[in-house]
């Protein structure tokens, strides 16, 4: 079987076509073809819940030409992977730096921003671009060397009336905690209409490095969900561990997709955002799919931490099927309270080698099912 570099997940899509750029990690099996998988093998949220993932859409000549996923961490500031920001380019691929032109990026949210992401509510244009200093817009690269695929996006209207996600901060995650991943990306590699739409999964934690987290089972990331979040459940919280970065062409459930590692970056996070807005991170006000996060009291006498252990019970119920990660930040004790998993990750854009970049990109014309 012929080698191929790992490919990242976001979804460009030109006037003439569909070109969806997914990198194959380099291990051998992970070429092996699977079934489709749906953001893979998750559901659909109708917008009802996680509505602070968001969607990045590239504009070339005006017109909405690809699709990324964010996580909104500051009502001013989108965390998302480098390569949504900055793309080298290649055979077949665009080149774009939106960290010299902001203007062509467009923030949007909704239950679907269309397979070309010309649908959907817009959020907010953008005002600024920043990617991590060891992101050069190469994914083979950025990888070799173990560099970050990360980015913000500094918002030109701060979304006020929406809530953000805290990040994990200390402690990595451990191999086989459980996590959830939400994004607008494919059902599967060969379904290039099925992007757009707003969609999560439950996953685990396969390994851990101090630069990514590769994820799997029962759910994986595809195109299109590149930069979206990799939530993790720290005490009652689902907090954001990981960025959707690269994976495999063919988007297995189980096993090929990896994720920036955002603990690890956290001060680098921190320092950019307070940069841009003059407040520190964390102060987030939502907890899981739709909870508010409630004001921490000062703890008064420690036996009220007999009271704690028994709040499995009340808070969150976790009604939809499927959201049992996150569905009770009461239940969530069981699961996630302590990490015992190594945390999962997506898939990016560019190919990642082993002593050469391949890009894998392919180039589908899709005038005649939009008509």
């Amino acid at each position: 079987m012929k080698f191929q570099p790992p490919r990242p997940l976001l979804l460009v899509l030109m006037a003439v076509g569909v070109l969806h750029c997914a990198c194959e990690a380099p291990d051998a099996q992970l070429a092996v073809p699977d079934s489709p998988a749906t953001i893979v093998g998750g559901v659909e949220t109708n917008y009802e819940s996680w509505q602070s993932v968001v969607a990045l859409v590239t504009l070339m000549n005006g017109r909405p030409a690809g699709i990324c996923t964010g996580s909104l961490i500051h009502p001013e500031v989108v965390l998302t992977a480098g390569h949504c920001v900055r793309l080298a380019g290649g055979f077949l691929s665009p080149s774009y730096d939106h960290t010299k032109n902001p203007g062509n990026l467009v923030v949007k949210i909704g239950a679907s921003v269309g397979p070309m992401g010309g649908k959907g509510d817009e959020l907010s244009n953008v005002a600024e671009a920043v990617h991590h200093p060891t992101w050069n817009g190469d994914i083979n690269a950025a990888v070799a060397k173990g560099g970050f695929d990360l980015a913000l996006v500094h918002l030109s209207t701060p979304a006020t009336d929406m809530g953000t996600y805290c990040l994990r901060e200390g402690d990595q995650p451990l191999k086989d905690e459980k996590g959830i991943i939400v994004g607008y990306g494919l059902l599967g590699s060969s379904q290039t209409m099925s992007a757009g739409k707003h969609r999560f999964g439950d996953t685990s934690v396969r390994a851990v490095t101090s630069s990514t987290i590769e994820i799997g089972n029962p759910t994986a990331t595809c195109q299109g969900d590149s930069g979206g979040p990799l939530f993790t459940l720290v005490e009652d919280r689902w907090e954001i561990t990981g960025v959707t970065s690269y994976g495999g062409p063919t988007c297995l459930p189980n096993q090929g997709a990896f994720s920036a590692n955002v603990v690890s970056q956290f001060d680098w996070i921190n320092e950019q955002v307070e940069k841009w807005t003059g407040d520190s991170l964390n102060n987030c006000t939502l907890c899981g799919a739709t909870e508010r996060c409630e004001p921490e009291l000062p703890t008064e006498d420690p036996v009220d931490t007999e009271i704690g252990e028994g709040e499995g019970e009340g808070e969150g119920e976790g009604t939809e099927e499927g959201e049992d990660s996150e569905g009770g930040e009461g239940e969530g004790k069981d699961e996630g309270a302590k990490a015992e998993g190594d945390t999962p990750a997506g898939c990016g854009c560019s190919a990642v080698g082993a002593s050469q970049t391949v890009p894998l990109f392919s180039l589908l014309s899709v005038l005649a099912e939009l008509l």
